[in-house]
């Protein structure tokens, strides 16, 4: 259980504690208990502070009508910020889109284009960057332009 506990001197902390009872009376009612009570209070500072780093990216990516987008080619899973499927209207912004669902919207002409850019940013090392069109969800073309890095693990 995580909860706060004000300290004698004001302060407060969170803490993680777990235990278990160990031993009973003869009536059933719990003598000894064991356990642990960690401090986390520096965790749940970073945590605090992730989430309102994570509330700022997405204030700024919708003031600013974009979002991001990441492709794991190990895993062939996506991510992509809601206002990528919101705002931009992708269609693969849907739930768990693979690399084919992907490469589905990107208009067939624009297909050799952006295989040979990825192939040859990860084979060579050389930058991903490359302009290609997809259609969005109601059908409309939209000129993209992809410009990452490639990196192994996800």
């Amino acid at each position: 259980m995580e909860y706060r506990r004000k300290t004698k001197s004001g302060q407060w902390l969170w803490l993680h504690s777990i235990g278990q009872v160990v031993e009973w009376d003869k009536y059933g009612v719990s003598i000894r208990v064991v356990g642990v009570h960690v401090d986390i209070t520096k965790r749940k500072q970073a945590e605090i502070k992730l989430i309102e780093s994570e509330k700022r990216l997405r204030l700024s990516q919708a003031a600013g009508g974009i979002g991001s987008w990441e492709y794991g080619y190990v895993s062939n899973t996506s991510i992509c910020s809601s206002n990528v499927a919101l705002q931009l209207k992708f269609p693969w912004a849907a739930e768990d889109p693979t690399w084919d669902d992907v490469f589905a919207a990107i208009y067939p002409e624009d297909h050799d284009a952006v295989n040979q850019c990825i192939e040859k940013h990860i084979t060579e090392g050389t930058k991903l960057d490359v302009e290609y069109r997809i259609t969005d969800t109601e059908g409309n073309k939209i000129s993209g332009r992809k410009n990452a890095t490639f990196c192994a693990g996800f």
